[in-house]
């Protein structure tokens, strides 16, 4: 399926849409980093989907729902396991995945590593337990 933005592909071509003015936050959640913007923080300024232990960790991104995590003196990164790949950098640098993704050997990881999830309102990851 191409990526195609939602106006191009679809409101462009729709005939009776309404509009009404909306004064509300929006995100483009299309990277890790967009993700820690939105998730809620802990007081060292972490934000965690799983079961995670941060000791002298500040800063981090760890989505990790299916195991548990020990963080352990990390600073400003971003943790990100999913089933078919492991993702670990700065945080500054999470927009480098497609290059990794070039010289991947792993089956898919593109879907899971360059897509995070859908958020809610409040930051929470769709579809997934609450903290």
């Amino acid at each position: 399926m191409p990526a195609t933005s939602i106006d191009y592909a679809l409101m462009e071509k729709a005939d009776g849409v309404v509009v009404c003015e909306g004064n509300f936050g929006w995100s483009d959640v299309g990277a890790w980093s967009s993700l820690f913007d939105v998730w809620k923080k802990d007081e060292a300024g972490n934000a965690f989907q799983g079961d995670v232990l941060a000791m002298d960790t500040a800063g981090t991104l760890c989505f990790n729902p299916g195991k548990f995590t020990a963080l352990i003196g990390c600073r400003d990164l971003i943790v990100v396991d999913t089933p078919d790949a492991l993702l670990i950098c700065p945080r500054s640098q999470d927009q480098r995945v497609k290059q990794v993704l070039e010289h991947s050997s792993a089956k898919t990881p593109e879907a899971s590593l360059t897509r995070p999830p859908a958020v809610t309102k409040k930051g929470e990851p769709r579809g997934s337990p609450a903290r």
